[in-house]
């Protein structure tokens, strides 16, 4: 731990040191376009910090690849360990994008799929797999080709050990998601149904899986997590989209490696692992 602190603070100090460099050279245009009565002053100090961000951005993903891999090996993988002996951890491994695209809630034409952090395993008695992923699509806009990111944030697979027979849709409305072959079922609770639109196949079995409790636990992990939550159900599985809008299970350079602050990394990995509790996934309704 104190190796990747130490290894922490040089990272710190020389990102601060380019800090201070970028600054004196934009010090330095500015008295260069004065001193030349250049008169497109605004213009090139724009630039300039357009350079220096990208420039930056990418001596820090080079300064840090590093400690971001020997965090996950010595940090991440202890954490997951001591909070469960039967979930395993694969720094590099994602679900692969046949299962992302299976459930059709997210554009079948990506232009980028890329994850990591994978968890996999039993967890209270639930076969779950979980990592990050990262999706991206083309599109045209003023007839320019724009790619925009469609899905950044946690993806899960939860088996419930019982099969279903129909498929089913919890959309969040913020999501603005329409499943335009499926039907739209409209549940009692009122709560749910001002977060949520609900899609399926089978209203009967719609209305099997959505019980009043799961409903209120399902708007329990969305106010959890503070984000976008989409769902489907199909087969024997639950398949949950998290958009965090963040890659998890990353290191923090602004934050001091010790055991006290291990504890916010593992705070954020328990509430992740929670998913099977909060939606109480392990009770009759979904084992054999």
């Amino acid at each position: 731990m104190l190796k990747l602190e130490n290894e922490r603070q040089r990272i710190l100090f020389r990102l601060k040191l380019l800090k201070i460099l970028m600054f004196l050279g934009l010090v330095a245009c500015v008295y260069i376009c004065q001193v030349r009565y250049i008169d497109k002053i605004m213009m090139v100090f724009v630039g300039y910090v357009f350079i220096c961000i990208i420039l930056y951005s990418i001596a820090k993903t080079k300064l840090s690849k590093s400690i971001v891999v020997n965090f996950k090996d010595e940090i991440i993988l202890n954490i997951i360990n001591e909070l469960s002996a039967t979930l395993t951890y694969d720094k590099s491994g994602y679900i692969n994008q046949d299962e992302f695209d299976r459930c059709q809630i997210y554009p079948d034409k990506l232009k980028r799929y890329s994850g990591n952090d994978l968890i996999s395993g039993t967890q209270s008695g639930v076969n779950i797999r979980l990592s990050d992923i990262y999706a991206t699509k083309q599109i045209q806009t003023n007839n320019k080709s724009k790619e925009i990111v469609v899905f950044k944030g946690i993806f899960a697979i939860c088996e419930f050990n019982k099969k279903i027979r129909f498929k089913t849709y919890i959309i969040d409305k913020k999501a603005k998601i329409f499943i335009s072959d499926k039907s739209r079922a409209y549940m009692d609770d009122s709560e749910f149904e001002a977060k949520f639109n609900v899609y399926c196949t089978d209203q009967i079995d719609a209305r099997y899986i959505l019980t009043p409790r799961f409903m209120q636990d399902f708007i329990k992990l969305k106010n959890e997590f503070k984000c976008i939550v989409n769902a489907c159900f199909m087969d024997n599985r639950m398949y949950l989209f998290l958009e965090l809008n963040k890659d998890s299970f990353e290191i923090r350079l602004d934050i001091k490696i010790s055991e006290e602050n291990i504890k916010i990394y593992k705070n954020e990995i328990e509430q992740i692992l929670n998913i099977v509790e909060i939606l109480r996934l392990n009770d009759d309704m979904f084992i054999k």
